[in-house]
């Protein structure tokens, strides 16, 4: 169900054009790791890149490869730490939240290895993660009604845990 509404909650935002800009008008080869509905590998394909993207969850990619050039992408369901391709890719995005999934060094060292190994000559990487100083609970804390053709779902988030700083 959460792979359903997943775009209702997380729409087109500005975030998404720094990456289109990354990547330019010339054709290139695109890694899109956690790509979720392949909201962005969908826009990258959109432009004539050649994308691959990837993620762990199979009722996200089955979203994503309904989308209009969900033919024209190369869907894996992998983890980002797990993913192993022949291919070098010019450049290697990993948005929105999806770092914070990487719980422990470990799986960020990981992560970090297989960007390493996809990476082209010359290419680039390019993630985002949360700010630890920020004060979550008071940015992310809310109750929102989602609509859904004639179905209302309420969506209740909550900060369990706010990270120390300093």
């Amino acid at each position: 169900m959460l792979a359903a509404i997943y775009d209702i909650d997380n729409e087109w935002s500005i975030d998404g054009e720094f990456y289109l800009s990354l990547a330019g008008l010339s054709p290139k080869s695109i890694l899109d790791l956690g790509c979720g509905t392949g909201q962005l590998s969908n826009a990258f394909a959109d432009l004539g890149h050649t994308v691959t993207a990837v993620d762990p969850a199979a009722a996200m990619l089955d979203i994503a490869r309904q989308r209009p050039n969900g033919d024209r992408i190369t869907w894996v369901q992998s983890s980002a730490q797990a993913f192993q391709s022949p291919h070098r890719f010019d450049l290697i995005v990993m948005t929105g939240n999806t770092f914070q999934v990487l719980l422990d060094d470990e799986a960020i060292q990981n992560t970090f290895a297989t960007m390493r190994r996809h990476l082209a000559t010359n290419g680039r990487i390019a993630f985002e993660t949360s700010n630890p100083a920020i004060d979550w609970p008071v940015r992310w804390n809310r109750d929102k009604f989602l609509r859904i053709e004639e179905t209302t779902i309420r969506q209740s988030r909550r900060v369990r845990e706010q990270p120390e700083t300093g």
